[in-house]
């Protein structure tokens, strides 16, 4: 056998014994992290069923809503757009009146 090809062989052994050593690494790693989700996916359960259980009584004893949000409000009609409400100016430029001449637009 030549020489590269034992250290090749050698190098390829440490490499998979590096992987499983790391696989190994991240499955424990993981365990807990695993255990957690179960705990929270559990948790998220049992707060949909107490959910569930005491919403109805919680809405039972609330006051009811308002009437409409729009009771006692006019529909509004497209030529309303074009109207001010009186004692409003009419719309003018936006910039200030204070400024130099070479700053003001158009």
């Amino acid at each position: 056998m030549d020489v590269a090809e034992v250290i090749f062989r050698v190098g390829v052994g440490v490499g998979a014994l590096l992987i499983g050593i790391g696989l190994l690494a991240l499955v424990l790693a993981i365990g807990p992290l695993s255990n957690d989700a179960r705990s929270l996916a559990n948790d998220v359960r049992r707060l949909t069923r107490l959910v569930e259980k005491e919403l109805p009584r919680i809405l039972d004893r609330a006051p009811p809503p308002p009437g409409p949000p729009t009771q006692g409000a006019s529909e509004p009609t497209p030529d309303w757009i074009g109207e001010r409400p009186p004692g409003r100016p009419a719309s003018g430029p936006v910039q200030s009146a204070d400024q130099r001449e070479d700053e003001q637009i158009a």
